[in-house]
């Protein structure tokens, strides 16, 4: 018998969507990948986005280079697209493996049994990193192969620091969705408010950086304090993520408190 049942039993329930979303990944990304040459050679694309507004420039990651790998993919794939991929699929399986169990009722089932409540909680907390990771491990795997083909220019260390980057990206969102399961025991609630909190975030950090006003929103943003420093281009914003990680540990120790104190029998 598995000593992480639980986490084993949420992988299991969740192996054919990852494939699917793993294979999704891969192939958008090599499609990326497969464009940059033309980006590359042609300089217009570089002037055309000089010429954008800036409230167009943040929609796409800010000032960078189109015609350099990491300018381009920092546009195309890590300011938007692969975390906000990463943070609904995480946000899902929490919702899915603690909110859904709950509203089937196989969560009071086990939880009457001799193991524990935060046993649940942490093991299902697992398993969703785990489920974070796919993506971003499947787009890594997919630069490391097609990037020297195309002369992407995007080394491993930069690579692995991005990656960690858009990996705790997701862990947050994912933690988040784990609260709000663990909080109303819904499926629907908890995705609901997790996409909610991925709108927010992105639009504190758009509004923030094209409005004086709007800069104080900005601190509540993991876009602003993750993504719109570059990891692509210049590193991983190092203390961001030790205090994302943090917020995402303490909402999942909360979640574990919530669910030991709801009733989930009666």
């Amino acid at each position: 018998m598995s000593r992480v049942p639980f986490l084993t039993r949420a992988l299991r329930l969740r192996i054919r969507s990852l494939v699917g979303w793993g294979t999704g990944t891969v192939a958008f990304v090599s499609m990326m990948i497969a464009v940059f040459p033309v980006v590359r050679d042609d300089s217009s694309f570089d002037e055309l986005l000089a010429e954008y507004p800036e409230p167009i420039r943040a929609l796409i990651g800010g000032d960078v280079s189109l015609s350099s790998g990491p300018g381009f993919m920092s546009a195309e794939l890590y300011s938007l697209m692969l975390p906000v991929l990463t943070a609904l699929l995480a946000a899902n399986a929490a919702a899915a493996l603690l909110g859904g169990e709950d509203e089937r009722g196989w969560l009071s089932f086990v939880v009457s049994g001799p193991t524990t409540r935060t046993r649940v909680v942490l093991e299902t907390a697992t398993a969703v990193a785990l489920v974070a990771a796919v993506p971003v491990v499947a787009a890594a795997l997919t630069v490391v192969v097609g990037g020297p083909m195309v002369d992407l220019g995007l080394d491993a260390g930069r690579l692995v620091e991005v990656s960690v980057v858009m990996w705790v990206f997701g862990v947050l969102f994912g933690a988040a969705a784990l609260l709000v399961a663990a909080a109303v025991g819904r499926r629907s609630t908890a995705i609901g408010a997790a996409a909610g909190l991925v709108v927010f975030a992105y639009a504190a950090e758009i509004v923030g950086s094209i409005a004086s006003w709007g800069r104080p929103l900005q601190v509540l943003s993991p876009f602003h304090h993750l993504l719109a420093t570059q990891p692509a281009v210049l590193g991983a914003p190092w203390l961001g993520l030790v205090i994302t990680l943090a917020v995402a540990a303490a909402m999942t120790v909360v979640a574990a408190l919530l669910v030991e104190r709801r009733d989930l029998v009666g």
